[in-house]
């Protein structure tokens, strides 16, 4: 295993690359599976054939798909590292405007026009 910002060989159970200090699984500099430098964009090392960026799709769908059965709580927003969000989705899941926020972000979701930002509550 090789890190990916900088291309040191790495133990497997290693939290961070020791040698730059990034977390494990973080860069795009280098393909983990040979160490070799890939192209920043590529989604495959020329190299070795690995996959090097995992497919963003299936995971817009997990999130869309949470934000319709309990969106009302914010978990999808906890996902997506908005916790801001969230806490105010479970303050007002009581009164039924974050089940309706929450139907937008699914749809949003579903629809690729969703932007994750951290620093605001709507």
């Amino acid at each position: 295993m090789y890190c990916k910002q900088c291309g040191e060989s790495i133990n497997p159970n290693q939290a961070i690359c020791v040698k730059c200090g990034v977390k494990v699984g973080e860069g795009n500099n280098f393909c983990s599976n040979c160490g070799k430098t890939i192209d920043p964009t590529a989604s495959v090392c020329l190299n070795c054939g690995f996959a090097v960026k995992k497919n963003m799709n299936s995971d817009k769908m997990i999130l869309a798909i949470v934000a319709l059965l309990v969106g009302t709580f914010g978990i999808h927003n906890f996902m997506m590292g908005e916790s801001k969000k969230g806490i105010v989705k479970i303050l007002l899941c009581w009164t039924g405007i974050s089940s309706i926020i929450s139907l937008i972000d699914a749809i949003k979701l579903f629809t690729d026009k969703y932007e994750v930002d951290a620093d605001k509550y709507f």
